[in-house]
């Protein structure tokens, strides 16, 4: 038997039919490149180049992730962005608003610019609600949960738990303490001495304190002496000497539970009652004088409690603590991600100090975009931030007031509406201090330009990677199209020959 493929005369033909499908396949990769532009369907079809053409779509792909989240994160920027701006304009419309408006309240106790601070704080409150794509915007990295509860549980509670009408309300009560402690504050006599004392837990403050930045003084007759420094144990003595003489002034600050005060000057002399609010008789002894001067602080300090700023300073304190959270049993009005700082003591720490300022900066963080290997944008937001909770408190205090409308009582309840004007003004003003509106409207823009200025430069790779790749594997047409009709010249003349050679006999060969 005899092998075909290895028979006499079976090698050329062999090799004759192999180089035409040889031909033939690069005819149609040819043709392929030709439509397709591309050198390869398949990465080993790109030979050594297929290292280069995996790793440069990684770095693409990579590219594309990042430039759909700037786009995602661009859009919640815009989005919050707005909000804020609208806020802000709320905001200082309201301030001007409330300095051109004098009490005149309707029957129902309330005046047009409550009646503005109500809707305008149901407008923060939508804003704060804001949602891109099912995403809550100021709710930080919690954002599938809606950050701020509903007006009305804010205002009146829900579920057992007090809302802030019910805060404000006991918050007043508990401030005014009694009369032999008013605003709990202790004054009583020891020998020559009139000793001024706290009361109040240290964890809380109710009623007065006597911050150590307070000024009080005594007199040529009168020395002065403090002692403690923490709330709660802070006290100030006054030592009564021999020779105390009419007109002599003693003079005390209280401080009040938003950060401000009431002074109280009391004037010795030498006839008259035996204390009123403003003077104190100087007695038989030094002994006796000690004693009239700590019963004129007393008296003093109880008329203070009905003095228009404390009655304010007590509401809006009130406020401010319950929208940092500071108060137990009270409903929870924020459900986002994170625990602002929280103030339990007399004095609150200054808007825009170091524990507001980190927690803003963590807000940012919480919500990073990953603009790049190496380059996180922070554009995160959370509804508890400093600026959003005293805009809060600023517009429920003044909502939730009411005023009396008996004619006879115009001029008192016109002193606590001016009060109740100023301190929840300042804290709707969008422009004071590192804790406003501004400020964080300021860092969402500061995060946009880096986003878009991360964005050109991803743009810009994209573009070097893209051309990059394209070396790799495209296809030249015009290379392509040569090579294209070489191989067809060459396919036809093969094509020739194995046609003549096929009809070759010995009688034509010879």
């Amino acid at each position: 038997m005899t092998i075909s493929p290895l028979a006499p005369g079976a090698l050329i033909p062999r090799r004759t039919g192999e180089s035409f499908t040889t031909m033939r396949r690069e005819f149609d990769d040819l043709q392929r490149q030709l439509v397709s532009g591309k050198r390869a369907d398949t990465y080993s079809g790109l030979g050594t180049g297929r290292r280069t053409s995996i790793d440069t779509r990684a770095r693409l792909a990579a590219i594309e992730g990042y430039q759909a989240a700037i786009a995602n994160g661009d859009l919640r920027l815009r989005v919050a962005s707005q909000g804020l701006d609208s806020v802000s304009k709320t905001l200082s419309t309201q301030k001007k608003q409330a300095m051109l408006t004098t009490v005149d309240p309707t029957t129902g106790g309330r005046t047009a610019l409550q009646q503005s601070a109500m809707n305008n704080l149901k407008h923060v409150i939508d804003v704060l609600n804001t949602e891109v794509n099912g995403r809550y915007l100021f709710s930080g990295r919690k954002d599938g949960t809606r950050p701020v509860a509903s007006l009305e549980t804010i205002l009146d509670g829900a579920g057992g738990l007090t809302g802030l009408r019910q805060a404000v309300a006991a918050a007043a009560t508990a401030d005014v303490g009694t009369s032999l402690q008013p605003g709990h504050l202790q004054s009583t006599p020891a020998s020559n001495v009139a000793t001024v004392a706290e009361t109040m837990p240290g964890s809380t403050l109710n009623g007065f304190s006597l911050r150590a930045d307070g000024p009080a003084s005594g007199s040529p007759s009168i020395g002065i002496a403090r002692a403690g420094t923490t709330l709660g144990t802070r006290s100030i003595s006054f030592t009564v000497g021999a020779g105390l003489a009419d007109g002599e002034t003693v003079r005390l600050t209280l401080g009040l539970k938003d950060g401000t005060s009431i002074p109280i000057e009391l004037r010795a002399r030498t006839g008259g009652t035996t204390a009123d609010r403003t003077s104190f008789r100087i007695g038989p002894t030094p002994d006796d004088s000690a004693a009239n001067l700590a019963d004129a602080v007393r008296q003093a300090a109880l008329a203070a409690t009905t003095d228009p700023r404390f009655v304010s300073a007590s509401a809006v304190a009130a406020a401010d603590r319950f929208f940092a959270g500071g108060i137990p049993g009270a409903v929870t009005w924020y459900d986002g991600e994170g625990v602002a700082p929280t103030w339990l003591a007399a004095e609150p720490p200054a808007h825009g100090t170091d524990p507001e300022q980190a927690y803003s900066a963590e807000a940012r963080g919480g919500v990073p975009v990953r603009a790049d290997a190496n380059l996180a944008i922070g554009i995160g937001a959370r509804a508890n931030e400093l600026p959003f909770r005293n805009a809060l408190a600023g517009l429920a205090v003044m909502a939730i007031a009411t005023f009396s409308t008996d004619p006879a009582l115009h001029a008192a309840e016109s002193a606590r509406f001016e009060a109740l004007r100023d301190r929840t003004s300042d804290r709707l003003d969008p422009q004071v201090g590192p804790g406003n509106v501004k400020g964080v409207l300021s860092e969402l823009a500061n995060a946009t330009v880096s986003l878009k200025t991360a964005g050109d430069r991803q743009l810009a790779a994209e573009s070097i990677w893209k051309e990059a790749l394209g070396t790799v594997e495209n296809a030249d047409p015009e290379e392509v199209a040569a090579a294209l009709r070489t191989l067809q010249v060459k396919m036809e003349a093969s094509y020739q020959t194995t046609s003549i050679l096929s009809r070759l006999s010995l009688v034509n060969y010879l």
